[in-house]
């Protein structure tokens, strides 16, 4: 088990492992320093590491892939036994022994292990910060986020409206980090607006479905891809206050729409990145086990139709999100208290998308007709010129 949210399975995380079992130096994971970051690993009371799991894992491959580097680190460990209140009968019985420092103070452990990686040997990917990140906001703090019909959520960020989310997720960050978030007159940086993006992408969606499609964002650069994150993160208040009924149990758990949206996105992405038509891969998913459910296919049928139309994917997840916020409280009674009949989710995703189709259409249409009197309008006086004929004569 461990408390740092980071993500080993990266190639770039194994990369650095693996670079650091190669190059393994006894004396900076035997020597206390007095640093978080560097040393010994550091564990609590249950032995779970609370800061240097990569280290950890370096030491591991040492003893695996590398034993003459581990080894120097064991003869290391034995000749300086003493220096560390022990001696050589602790070592007996274990077969890779390794040195760590035991936290005896009380302290929130999650803080601890946050303040712990913010300085470490391996640093978090994009992916592994918004993870993290996400920690330090609330869901309130996203449903307040102010944006308008043609904000992204970088621009809506800068308004004043929303200068308190700012201000409140800043304030959440250790001191050391601030620096890296904030411009030079006190404003959020152009990686400050990133993070805090991620941060509420993933505090949305949930830690598994938001992690996955920060993921899927922050790792794609398709058009279309781009085209889906814009629409979500312009929904992204709406679904919040959607989502935070629901894990509130104040709305029925089978409506949240989270993980299918997330799923889809993750499939769009890969499907894009592989130059596979989604029309081809759900008729051939047909003749294979499905890793999408059918409504999860639904709803990438729908990403996939409208990939040019962000605004019909927004105004779809709003609309889905309202039917949520109107949606009866699975614990209260009706009138006469009887049992209200709960809202299916894909009854509710299917009319949340016919309804943004009819609007987006009669949209079209009447754009058409203005465009059709506008050309007439501007037709209209070579109606009263003069007819052609033979020229007049002047006086």
């Amino acid at each position: 088990r461990e408390l740092q949210p980071r993500a080993r399975e990266r190639v770039a995380s194994q990369l650095q492992i693996d670079q650091i079992a190669r190059g393994l130096e006894p004396d900076a994971l035997l020597t206390d320093v007095g640093r978080l970051d560097s040393g010994p690993m550091i564990v609590g009371a249950d032995n779970i590491v609370e800061s240097g799991n990569g280290r950890v894992l370096a030491l591991q491959r040492a003893a695996q892939q590398y034993p003459e580097q581990y080894g120097a680190y064991a003869d290391a460990l034995r000749r300086d036994i003493g220096q560390y209140g022990l001696s050589e009968a602790d070592l007996a019985g274990k077969q890779n022994p390794v040195l760590v420092r035991e936290r005896v103070s009380n302290v929130d452990r999650a803080a601890f292990a946050q303040e712990a990686n913010n300085a470490g040997l391996l640093r978090m990917s994009s992916f592994e910060q918004a993870v993290q990140d996400a920690g330090n906001l609330s869901d309130d703090a996203v449903t307040a986020l102010q944006v308008g019909e043609n904000d992204t959520i970088a621009s809506a960020l800068r308004s004043t409206d929303n200068r308190p989310v700012v201000r409140q997720w800043v304030g959440t960050l250790p001191e050391n980090e601030r620096a890296g978030v904030l411009d030079a007159a006190g404003n959020l940086s152009a990686q400050g607006y990133e993070r805090l993006t991620n941060a509420m992408l993933v505090r949305t969606y949930g830690q598994g479905a938001g992690e996955r499609l920060a993921r899927a964002f922050i790792e794609s650069a398709d058009p279309t891809v781009r085209n889906v994150q814009t629409a979500l993160m312009q929904s992204l208040p709406d679904v919040a206050r959607a989502e935070s009924l629901i894990r509130s149990g104040q709305r029925d758990a089978g409506l949240s729409i989270a993980d299918d949206v997330a799923a889809a996105t993750d499939m769009l992405a890969r499907l894009r990145r592989d130059g596979v038509p989604v029309r081809e891969y759900l008729g051939q998913s047909a003749m294979f086990d499905r890793e999408l459910t059918p409504f999860q296919e639904d709803v990438l049928r729908y990403l996939d139709g409208n990939q040019r139309r962000p605004s019909a994917i927004r105004e779809a997840l709003r609309e889905y999100a309202s039917v949520v916020g109107n949606a009866a409280d699975p614990n209260q009674a009706g009138m006469f208290g009887e049992s209200v009949a709960p809202v299916s989710k894909e009854g509710a995703w299917r009319g949340a998308t016919a309804a943004i189709e009819r609007e987006q259409t009669a949209a079209r249409a009447a754009a058409q007709r203005a465009r059709a009197n506008g050309a007439g309008l501007a037709g209209a006086p070579s109606a009263a010129r003069r007819p052609s004929g033979p020229p007049v004569a002047g006086m």
